[in-house]
């Protein structure tokens, strides 16, 4: 019983470590990319008739997005966000929350997913026996 749990927990550690890698990366590689969504966001308001100033103002207030600070404490602020599934909002779906946008496509992928995964799991049992009571054909041979 104890192989067991310490193969659980050293799976668990390496599932974790993981996970905390792709977010480092992630983190990393937004930051480093071209191009800015917020400043978009400023050119159009600014092609609108707003002032620099005010329509910088107003999008990061309508986004939420407010970085402050050096690029460790953004870093710190990101990972409590992911712990606690604060995630910010939306850029694409202003003034929604991202988890909530994350909600709405999970329902529609999760059909598929089930449906997809029942059917192969029917099919493979399907082969599977009929593989077993023909050993000699051709087609038993081949799965």
């Amino acid at each position: 019983m104890k192989v067991v749990a310490r193969r659980l927990a050293g799976h668990l550690a390496r599932g974790i470590a993981m996970i905390l890698v792709v977010a480092t990366i992630t983190f990393f590689i937004v930051r480093s990319i071209p191009g800015d969504p917020i400043a978009a966001n400023v050119q159009k308001l600014i092609e609108r008739g707003m002032s620099p100033e005010a329509a910088e103002q107003a999008t990061r207030v309508m986004y939420g997005f407010q970085p402050k600070g050096t690029l460790w404490e953004q870093y710190v602020d990101y990972m409590g966000g992911l712990l606690t599934f604060d995630l910010g909002q939306s850029i694409t779906h202003a003034g929604q929350p991202v988890t909530s946008v994350l909600g709405e496509a999970t329902k529609w992928t999760v059909l598929p997913v089930l449906a997809g995964t029942l059917l192969s799991f029917l099919v493979g049992i399907i082969l599977g026996v009929y593989a077993a009571i023909k050993r000699s054909g051709k087609l038993g041979d081949l799965l």
